[in-house]
């Protein structure tokens, strides 16, 4: 056998070692790659699967009213006042978020360990949540997300008291909810000093009732139906709903003149001013007058601040009586201060008071300071 012969065997084989070789190591690629592919998906399927923004979002997508109510229930609600608290609450939020969406963003108290989101809607937040993990760690060292904690968002909530006026027997409801008898807070039927004088004054009271309703907020929806299922239009003074047949706007004139009778009479109590600073508001001769007469010359009223400011005042729940009277309540919030008196700082004031047409002049006849005071 020549040398050439040989050569060319040798290099035949040497060419299909080479080509079996190179299907092999392609073969081996091709499973490797085939493995490493897996289990890159199978690391992000677990990484995703143990995300805790892919909890949050999903749990932010189940919040509606009544997933909401049942968060009330298990985790509580620090405004627990009022009337049906939580589903009032559940129903806000809900429709906080059936307006404007909801999303998430990380709390700047978020860790690893125990994540925290705001839940937002729109610009609002409605509630912080806490996570923590849940059962065990995967293969690749990851784990699931539970609920740990939450918090509802209440701060930004603006909460009002209100008042309801309404004839007695009169269903009246607040968002779509008949008020029970337990809100009713006063009544002219009953025979308390302020209908007594009105009575004197030869006023025809009818029968009304007066409900009080705690930490109201968002949509205010009021309604009364009286005995003959007709529903009955409310005059809305600020915080006050009067659905009374007598009730009328009051203007904006007569509410400016009673403020400053009223600020007048707390002016002349504290500055020491004349009883004639504000004798002409008042009737001659009636309750009214005698009283402020009795307060100025009491010794309860030894000291004189140095400032007197009015910080705030109103006047509301205005009823008129035809053009002989009307009656209304006024509210003052005032600052005083002495240096070293004990007595500075400040005083609410809280009255219902009654004014008579004399001459063509509206003049002070009753006035009486109401629990509202105390609160």
């Amino acid at each position: 056998m020549s040398k050439n012969s040989t050569k060319s065997r040798f290099g035949s084989f040497m060419k299909i070692y080479t080509i079996i070789l190179a299907v092999i190591a392609v073969g081996i690629c091709a499973i490797v790659w085939t493995k490493l592919k897996k289990y890159q998906n199978d690391y992000d399927s677990a990484k995703q699967a143990g995300s805790a923004e892919n909890y949050v979002q999903d749990f932010a997508d189940g919040l509606d009213y009544n997933s909401i109510l049942e968060y009330i229930d298990n985790y509580g609600l620090n405004v627990m006042k009022g009337i049906a608290p939580r589903e009032n609450h559940a129903r806000y939020f809900a429709n906080l978020i059936s307006v404007y969406g909801v999303s998430f963003r990380e709390n700047e108290k978020s860790t690893d360990s125990i994540p925290v989101y705001d839940i937002m809607a729109g610009d609002d937040r409605i509630a912080v949540i806490s996570l923590k993990a849940s059962g065990k760690n995967d293969n690749f060292g990851f784990h699931g997300w539970t609920l740990k904690d939450m918090a509802f968002d209440t701060d930004e909530i603006e909460y009002t008291d209100i008042d309801i006026w309404a004839p007695a027997g009169c269903k009246v409801a607040y968002n779509m909810q008949e008020l029970s008898n337990e809100y009713i807070m006063e009544s002219n039927t009953s025979d308390d000093d302020f209908s007594r004088k009105l009575k004197s004054l030869g006023v025809k009271l009818s029968s009304d009732v007066r409900y009080h309703i705690e930490y109201t907020f968002g949509n205010r929806n009021i309604a009364a139906i009286n005995a003959d299922g007709e529903m009955l239009k409310a005059v809305v003074n600020g915080s006050v709903y009067d659905f009374r047949q007598e009730s009328t706007e009051m203007s904006d004139d007569l509410k400016i003149y009673v403020m400053d009778v009223m600020d007048s009479y707390i002016y002349t109590l504290y500055k020491k001013k004349s009883f004639a600073e504000i004798s002409g508001y008042i009737e001659p001769d009636s309750d009214a007058y005698r009283m402020i007469s009795e307060v100025l010359t009491s010794a309860a009223w030894g000291w004189t601040p140095d400032t007197v400011n009015i910080l705030e005042h109103d006047v509301t729940d205005y009823v008129s009586y035809g053009d002989d009277a009307f009656s209304c309540r006024y509210y003052g919030r005032i600052y005083k201060f002495k240096e070293g008196a004990m007595e500075s700082g400040e005083e609410k004031f809280n009255y219902r008071i009654i004014f008579r047409n004399k001459g063509g002049k509206w003049l002070m006849n009753y006035f009486v300071l109401t629990k509202e005071t105390d609160e």
